[in-house]
Parts: C-alpha cells; structure tokens; sequence
C-alpha cells in the first residue's frame, strides 16, 4: 500500500522504470481492485436537500429516474435518452433554484418567454437586447412593491399606547394606531425608557419597584375601541390613569391600573399569580380559601386566628398587594358571608344567603316558564350550580348533566349563545328537582350526619347481575340474583353494574328505610353515580337509581376492591333457576279439601302464598333464610304447610318431615327418571302410603308461574306444565 500511495503521489505508474517484478504485482493489484473502481464509477447520484417538502419529493423522483437510465451502456445509449437526462439535470437546478429564490426563477422564465417573442436568441444583437429585457422586467417589479401596500407585521407584544397591550412587553416602540387600526410598528428600544407603572423615565415596569396589584379598584372590561366617553368614566373610577407623555402619538397616555378582567385570561392569571402565597399559606397550616379577590380564613382558636391574620396579611403587604380595608374584616367572627354562602361556626352549618338564594330561584324559573331558553341562560344556571357544591356536593353537578348535554351540543356545533333552543324532558325533571331543592333551603352541617344502618354490595358479571345486603353486623338480610338477556351482555362493564345497583334499588325502594352504604368494585360506576354522566344511557341509569334511594335514606356510593367483593360477585353468577310457583287456584283448591295453610317453606317475596314464610335466600319479608335450619320452630306449629322445593330438594324434605312428623301439601312435577319420584315413591314405583290423598294434572295443565329465574330453564320456563304434576297431602304426623 505504501508503494501504490508514493508512486500516486508523483502522477502515476510509470511501467518503463519499474522492474518485472514490479510490474506483475502492480497489474495483479489493479486487477484485485478493478471490481472496487467500476462501482465508483458507477456510484448513483444523490438528491440534494432542500426546505420545501414538495420539491424534496420531485427531486428524489428526478434522481431515481437518472440513476435507472444511468444503467444502461453507454454504447448503447440512445441520443433519446441522453436528452431526457439533461433535461431532468436542468429540472433539478431549476428547483434548487425554486427553492432557494422563487423571484430569481420567475425572473428566467420571462425572460425567456420574452427572448423568444423577440427573437433576441438569433443574431448579434441578443446580448443587448437581453439587457434590455432584464432592466424592464426589473422596473415592473419595482414598480408593482411600491403600489402594493404594506403587509401587517405579526405584532405579538402591542405597543405602549395599545388600550390592549400585553402586561410585561418591553423593548418595542410604540405602535401608532388610528381609530383602533393598526397602521405601522417600530421594533426598537427607545432611548429613554418609560415606566408604564410609575411613569417615570429610565427604567422598565419589570424593573419597578413600586409595581402593585390592586385589590382595592374595581375592574373594568376594556373591549375594542374607546369613545371619549367611556374614557373618561375609566379614567374617573381608576381603572386607567392618563398622563400626558411627549413619546405618544396622542396626548393622552394610557395605563391600566388594574387588571382588566374583561379578557377571557385575566382569572387564570389572577389565580396563577397567588398560587404561591395560598400553596405558602396551607403548608404553614393556614386554613384558607381565595376566590380571585376574596379570601376566607378558618381557625379552630383565637390564638391560631391571630396568628394566620399576622402571616397572611405580611405576605400580602410584602407582596405588594392593595387590600381594601374598608372591605376586610380582621377581627375573627363565629359567622361570616362569603361568595353567597352565610356560615355559621358555633351551629356548624352553611347555606346560600338570602340574596344568592333569591337569584337562584330566578334564574331556574325563568328557564321553567321558557320553553325554548337561550344557551346563555342556561350557562348562567349552571355556573350558580356549580357554586354550590359547598352546601348540595357532587349533586350540584349530577342532577344538572342534561343541561350541560344541551350547552356541550351547542358549543361543538359552534351556535351562538344567543340562539333558544327547546327544553328536553331531561331539563324539566332536573329544573323542578332543584326548585324544589331551593325551595326547602338547603343547609350542609360540618359535622358528619350520615349514620348508615345498612351495607349494600352490588357487583355485575358477563352473565348476570347480584346484589347482597347486610347490617351493621353483617348479617345477610337480602340477597338477590338476575341473569342478563342477549343486550345485557353486549353493554359496558360501567353500565352493567349500574344496572346491577339499580336491580338492587328497585327491590329495596318500599320496604327499608335508613343511610345506606353502597359498594361497588367499578370505579367508573362509582364516579357516575356521584357525579353522572355525560351519555344519556348511563344518566339515565344513575337517576332512576337516585331517585328510588331517596325514599330510602342518605347514601354513599363507594368503590370497593373486587377481591373484598366476594358474596356479590357470588350473586352475580349463581341464579335461583326453582324460582317458579303454583298459581292461586291450585292453592285455594287446596285449602278447600285439606283445611289451612299457615306457612310456605319455599318461597320468595314474588311468590308466597302465606303471609309467613321461609326463603332458600335472605329476601324481602322472609322469616329466615334456608328453611332447613327453622325446622325446630316450624314442627311445632299444628298448621298445614305448603311446599313446593325445588325438585332436587324433595328427597331431604321428605326425609326432614319423617323425622319432625311433619304434615304438608306438596307439589312436585313427576318425573320419573329424577331422585324426586324416587323419594315419593316404594320399591314397587307407587305413591308411599303417607301421600294421603292426591291430585295429578295433566300435561299442559295452565298451573305454573314462572319466576326470573326459572324463564331460563326450559322444564318451568311456561305456564303450562311439560309433564304431569302431583298435588297431594303428605302426612307424616300419624
């Protein structure tokens, strides 16, 4: 390699004063390195970089065409093709050029449309009369930048004498305006800078240390345009101060003294600005709330009041801040009026005053007799319910979702504030609840009155839905069980355990009373039943649930860990399929031939036929749960009972009556492949003597009733019977 690099360096290879020797290694190198050149040769272009993405595009195109003709043999080139190259060579320059100058290839193509509508490409004189095009074209463009008018800068940070200038904006020269139009604007700094707090010369309002923040003047919306009267009213009430000052265009010079809050920002940064001192306050135990300019203060003791008095109003002071002392009050008080809200520390209570209270009521009346109010209206309303969330909580927002669906339609659809739009029946309920509401006077108390008696757990699986209520020592008291159809496995896991609770609300409305715990292990539905929802399925679900605990009691809605949530879960996938009954001419034929019945063993609050009876699960009105542990009880009354078990049940009943001496009326569908038959029959396949008497009904006998639970199994799922049916007395007290 050394010696290939030094006899390149002088030129070349000279095969003449090179050895034999010599000249074989060097020809066996070049043939070693022939394959390597031939690729370098044959090296493809590449497509230079451009700004503009378009002809980034175009030119890689351009260069891929180029590098596939390239392959051909030179030999055998066609003249076609080699012209087709140099003009995709002369397209990519003219689109480098494009890129880098629009103007410049504007400039060539006219004068080439120009050079050859004069023929100033032929004869001598082409190179003077293509000077003269250039210096044609060059007076038209001059000509057509000074008719066409300025272009309007983007003028992020407006200039001094702006009525909308942008607070903290420096180093720019006042932009001159004309009845509001922006006409020119100077970026330089000027030489002898003003203050726009102070007033003063040299030195920047950033740098001001007289700057304050007013709490003490009232703000005004500063919106386009000022007439000299209503300049005049801002300058009398302090919001804007005019000075005369030699640098502006007018002689009136003015400086917003407070902060505007007609801008759209002017909260934000309002409560962005004393974020610190509340984040500052809280962090040295300082109870205290700040609504944009007014602040509430809470302590449990004179001492700890005077010392977050100290505190908060140093820092206020130190910051700067104007305080309206005719406004504040220092002293601690046991009640106090803040936002419409009047509290009461020594009853532990708050409520809207009087005055807040009044405008409420209005404003929902007004939007009860309209039938079509105005976006504006209702966002009025919503915005006072939003402000009570003190004194009605997460109701103030859920029982308001359908007009936020209304005013959430109108603002994606872009319609204006102003445009009425008719009621929906959602609107009406939500209206007459809180006018009733308002009507009653709403009081929260500080301290906790919700006293729960009893525990709901609700859960949904993909089958189903269950729900088991307990008391404050856990004790089942009901359990309830529903399997979904074809749509209810379809819907969210959100929507199905609401409906889960709903199931649950429904068969509890009527006949319990007391605050209730609700546990469910679906944070989403837990949300939805505090807050509601914006989709009109899941609203509608959370206010049929709502509205039936309000006859029950005070709620809570909690989430609950799935693996804490056993005994519902259960529920969710275990059905009563035996939940069937007998109709009530079975019954009463009965009664007629074998005298009273008192008491029914397996039964639920749907299907009793007794005022006593015993369910198979905690239910409505039940005497007990599993009638098999009351048998003590139940031998010792001299009263018929009715039975009628599940099927698979039969064998133990039987057995459980020999051994109390039991007497009943049983009812039991005669299968004889089943332990059912077997129990009611000998050795021989007839009845066992303490059948007494008997009544069979034939198959298709209109004598059941079926329950939820049993539509899903094919045996009871009609009223008509699919096989014979005995109903007979079995006497075992002989």
């Amino acid at each position: 390699m050394l010696v290939i690099c030094n006899v390149a360096n002088r030129g070349g290879i000279d095969f003449a004063e090179m050895s034999s020797p010599d000249q074989e290694l060097v020809r066996m190198l070049v043939e070693a390195i022939k394959p390597e050149l031939k690729s370098i040769a044959k090296q493809e272009e590449r497509a230079p970089v451009v700004s503009s993405k378009g002809i980034q595009v175009q030119l890689n195109l351009n260069i891929k065409v180029l590098n596939k003709l390239a392959e051909i043999p030179e030999a055998t080139t066609p003249v076609e093709v080699k012209e087709a190259t140099e003009w995709l060579r002369r397209r990519n320059a003219d689109l480098v050029l494009l890129d880098t100058d629009p103007e410049a290839l504007k400039m060539i193509e006219k004068v080439s449309t120009l050079t050859a509508a004069t023929g100033a490409g032929a004869g001598g004189s082409s190179e003077a009369m293509q000077m003269m095009i250039m210096s044609r074209l060059l007076s038209d463009n001059a000509r057509k930048r000074k008719a066409s008018p300025p272009q309007r800068p983007t003028n992020w940070f407006r200039g001094e004498s702006s009525e909308r200038r942008q607070f903290g904006a420096r180093g720019f020269a006042q932009a001159r305006t004309t009845g509001g139009t922006f006409k020119s604007y100077v970026n330089s700094t000027p030489k002898n800078p003003r203050c726009f707090q102070c007033h003063q010369v040299g030195h920047f309002a950033a740098n001001c240390h007289a700057r304050r923040y007013d709490f003490s003047r009232k703000a005004h919306p500063l919106r386009g345009v000022l007439g000299s009267v209503e300049m005049n009213k801002l300058i009398e009430s302090g919001v804007v101060v005019a000075t005369n000052s030699p640098e502006a265009v007018s002689p009136l010079h003015v400086v917003v003294s407070a902060l505007p809050f007609g801008l759209s920002t002017a909260p934000w940064l309002f409560t962005k600005l004393f974020r610190p001192l509340v984040t500052k306050w809280r962090a040295e135990g300082i109870w205290v709330w700040l609504y944009l300019d007014d602040g509430l203060v809470l302590a449990k003791s004179w001492e700890e009041s005077q010392r977050a008095k100290q505190i908060v109003k140093g820092d206020l002071e130190r910051a700067g801040v104007c305080l309206a002392e005719e406004k504040c009050n220092w002293v601690p008080q046991s009640s106090f009026c803040w936002l419409g809200l009047q509290g009461d520390l020594v009853a532990g209570t708050v409520k809207l005053t009087a005055k807040r209270r009044k405008k409420v009521e209005e404003a929902i009346e007004c939007l009860y007799r309209s039938q079509a109010p105005t976006v504006l209206d209702r966002m009025k309303l919503l915005g006072q319910l939003s402000a009570m969330t003190v004194i009605a909580g997460p109701t103030g927002v859920a029982r308001a979702r359908r007009m936020m669906e209304v005013v959430a339609e109108a603002q994606s659809s872009e319609t204006g504030q102003k445009v009425r739009i008719t009621k929906t029946p959602g609107e009406v309920k939500e209206l007459l609840y809180w006018r009733d509401r308002i009507r009653e006077d709403p009081v929260n108390t500080f301290e906790e009155s919700f006293n729960p008696v009893w525990e709901l757990y609700t859960d949904a699986s993909a089958i189903g839905m269950g729900a088991v209520l307990k008391d404050k020592k856990g004790r089942q008291k009901w359990r309830i069980s529903k399997r979904g159809n074809e749509e209810f496995q379809k819907e969210s896991s959100a929507m199905r355990e609401l409906k889960a609770v709903e199931m649950a609300a429904k068969g509890m409305a009527g006949w319990l009373k007391g605050d209730t715990k609700i546990f469910v292990d679906s944070q989403a539905a837990v949300a939805i039943l505090n807050k509601g929802s914006m989709k009109p399925d899941l609203q509608t679900v959370a206010e049929n649930i709502w509205q039936n605990f309000e006859k029950i009691g005070n709620t809570k809605f909690l989430w609950i860990p799935r693996k804490e949530n056993e005994d519902a879960d259960l529920a969710s996938r275990t059905f009563d399929f035996d939940d069937w009954g007998l109709g009530e001419e079975v019954f009463n034929w009965a009664q007629k031939r074998w005298g009273t019945i008192g008491v029914d063993w397996f039964a639920d609050s749907d299907n009793t036929k007794t005022e006593v009876f015993y369910s198979r699960f905690p239910t409505r009105g039940s005497s007990g749960a599993n009638v098999f542990d009351y048998i003590d009880v139940l031998s010792q009354r001299r009263d018929l009972h009715w039975w009628v078990p599940p099927p698979n049940l039969v064998p133990r009943l039987v057995h459980e009556a020999k051994k109390w001496k039991l007497k009943g009326i049983l009812g039991v569908p005669i299968w004889r492949g089943h332990v059912s038959y077997q129990a009611i029959t000998n050795e021989k396949g007839e009845f066992k003597n303490e059948i007494r008497e008997r009544r069979i009904y034939p198959v298709n006998s209109r004598i059941i009733i079926p329950g939820e639970g049993s539509k899903f199994c094919e045996a009871m799922a009609s009223n008509f019977t699919r096989s014979p049916f005995l109903v007979g007395l079995l006497d075992f007290s002989q």
